[in-house]
């Protein structure tokens, strides 16, 4: 008689363990059905599940860099804001540099992004100019 992992919510725990069941694994049957059945039982197998994800070092790496780059970024645009507030010409300078970077960095992107899907796969080897 296998036994549901997770019972039906619906299903009460039985009252009794049959005698046969007794027979056939021993004395702790009885403790054994009535534990896997509880409540207490089916959320600490859901923490034990949860848990063997948070020990996924790429999950803590990838979590880690986002933290940093959203720190950073929200640093970089509050300096920005802050030298357009204190010198305009020199923060309005510096913004229209960042934007002169963006839009060299994405049109960099753009043409190499098109170079690799032109090659098939095998005779790609890496980014070359």
């Amino acid at each position: 008689m296998p036994v549901d992992p997770l019972p039906e919510p619906d299903n009460p725990p039985p009252d009794r363990v049959p005698d046969e069941l007794v027979r056939m694994f021993g004395r702790q049957a009885r403790q054994s059905v009535r534990y896997s059945r509880s409540r207490r039982y089916r959320v600490s197998k859901q923490v034990k599940r949860a848990g063997v994800t948070l020990h996924d070092s790429e999950l803590w790496s990838v979590a880690a860099q986002v933290f940093f780059w959203g720190v950073a970024s929200v640093a970089f645009f509050g300096g920005l804001v802050y030298s357009v507030f204190l010198w305009p010409a020199v923060g309005l300078a510096l913004v229209g540099t960042v934007m002169l970077i963006l839009a060299i960095s994405l049109t960099v992107g753009l043409k190499w992004s098109r170079r690799v899907r032109r090659q098939p796969v095998d005779e790609y080897t890496g980014f070359s100019l």
